[in-house]
């Protein structure tokens, strides 16, 4: 079998972390000779280190692309283990995962691109885009689509392929959980799981919650994740009045507990790949409602695995969140609709099976 290599430095865990961890593990189960190379003292390394991998984990940061040792010393590496394929996450890992993978002579380099934004015009850019990868994986055929209309860099569309996330079902399903909150009778429970940064949107699920508690509906809304804009949004919780309705959560490392605890998962995101986490809730049995933005509907059908709204049109948000809350029979069929959209068209073994047609 093919010798495969995946390349993600980010530090803290999210969406590609998932991905690369799911995948490598994967593909190791498959047989296929696995090198992972992750960045020093990283969620992903802790995560990988538990398992029996080969493991490369040095510091890398946004600008290891302009160190030339750090570039060759991964290209020997790729050499040594005969590397015939290599995965790159994030720009920065393209920038030196694709220079070492190309002068190391890798056959395959693919780079997964789950971010929503278009490539910006440098040259650097455009050589590895058009010169060096040979293969450009998006979870969206909107990400697709913004590369092609909206890049300054002009990218072949024929290198494009869209692969979308996929949920390890049998694990997710025998993975036991913990609620982290047990809810009131007549309590409805809402949910939103991300990092706490602009473009997540949390103000909206605030100014959401706000809007409920107006309509004398009695809920709770669990925010899951860190990030920039923690104190903001606490201060902002203050300041609209909802401090019973709104339990700030932190990192949940165990996303089944979070999904287990709520009745109805709500995604704010100003703008999206392909969020893993609407997956996660789908997979649970929960219904969505989200923005129609991004591949938002790609992935949630509306009216019958949950609800889209107008982009920040909160009034619409409301009233189908509303809607949902008021209808407990609501929420239980279109969630039974999402799972088994999940067992269609998204699971691990597609991933894998569309992958391996690629290398």
């Amino acid at each position: 079998m093919k010798s495969l290599c995946f390349l993600n430095s980010n530090r803290v865990w999210g969406g590609g972390e998932k991905w690369h961890h799911d995948v490598v593990l994967r593909f190791k189960e498959a047989g296929y000779p696995v090198l992972a190379i992750t960045n020093h003292n990283s969620d992903l390394l802790r995560r990988l280190s538990q398992k029996e991998l080969v493991l490369y984990h040095p510091r890398i940061s946004t600008l290891s692309f302009l160190n030339p040792v750090k570039i060759l010393t991964i290209a020997r590496l790729l050499r040594q283990h005969r590397v015939q394929a290599i995965f790159l996450n994030s720009a920065s890992d393209l920038k030196l995962g694709g220079i070492a993978a190309k002068i190391a002579g890798v056959p395959q380099i693919i780079y997964r691109r789950g971010i929503a934004l278009p490539v910006k015009d440098r040259w650097l850019n455009r050589w590895l885009f058009q010169r060096v990868l040979t293969r450009i994986i998006t979870n969206s055929q909107e990400t697709r689509r913004l590369l092609l209309e909206q890049s300054s860099v002009p990218i072949p569309a024929d290198k494009i392929r869209v692969i979308y996330n996929g949920i390890d079902l049998s694990a997710w399903d025998q993975q036991p959980f913990s609620p982290v909150y047990h809810k009131i009778p007549r309590e409805v429970v809402l949910g939103a799981a991300g990092r706490l940064s602009a473009e997540k949107g949390h103000t909206a699920v605030l100014e959401l919650t706000r809007i409920l508690k107006e309509r004398g509906i009695c809920c709770k809304t669990l925010i899951a994740g860190i990030g920039p804009l923690a104190e903001q949004l606490q201060q902002k919780v203050r300041n609209l009045g909802i401090e019973q309705e709104v339990v700030f959560l932190g990192f949940v490392n165990q996303i089944k507990n979070f999904m287990e605890s709520i009745d109805i998962f709500v995604l704010p995101s100003l703008y999206e790949g392909a969020a893993n986490v609407i997956l996660e809730a789908m997979a649970s049995r929960k219904p969505v409602a989200a923005f129609d933005v991004s591949s938002n509907p790609e992935l949630i059908q509306h009216g019958q695995t949950g609800f889209l709204a107008q982009s920040g049109n909160m009034q619409e948000l409301a009233a189908h969140v509303n809607n949902l809350a008021q209808h407990p029979e609501l929420q239980i069929r279109f969630g039974q609709q999402a799972r088994i959209r999940i067992e269609e068209y998204f699971t691990m073994e597609r991933v894998i099976s569309e992958l391996a047609v690629l290398i």
